[in-house]
């Protein structure tokens, strides 16, 4: 059984990889920043409940100011036992789910 190993990818190759990443990341907050409120509109929905949605647009303004957070948080789990990083992130957010049920 043989190895093979891909060539290395060119500056040109990377450099348009990071740009479709950057534009495919981009595209679910294009789609509720300006498709959803043309498309609530259009279905007659209210100005003010058209401005409800931009509600959905916290999770990328949040996102800055929470990752230093987040990775202080993974850092110090990294360093902890084995057993005791069983209790995860997926863990505590189904936790957190089922108290506000």
């Amino acid at each position: 059984m043989s190895i093979s190993l891909r060539e290395p990818l060119s500056s040109g190759q990377k450099t348009a990889s990071l740009a479709v990443l950057y534009f495919v990341q981009g595209l679910p907050y294009g789609f509720q920043d300006k498709l959803v409120p043309l498309v609530l509109i259009e279905r007659g929905h209210s100005a003010s409940s058209v401005a409800l949605t931009r509600l959905l647009l916290l999770p990328w303004l949040a996102k800055p100011l929470l990752a230093p957070l987040i990775e202080t948080v993974i850092a110090f789990l990294h360093h902890l036992p084995r057993c005791a990083r069983s209790f995860s992130f997926s863990s505590l957010s189904s936790s957190l789910i089922r108290m506000l049920n």
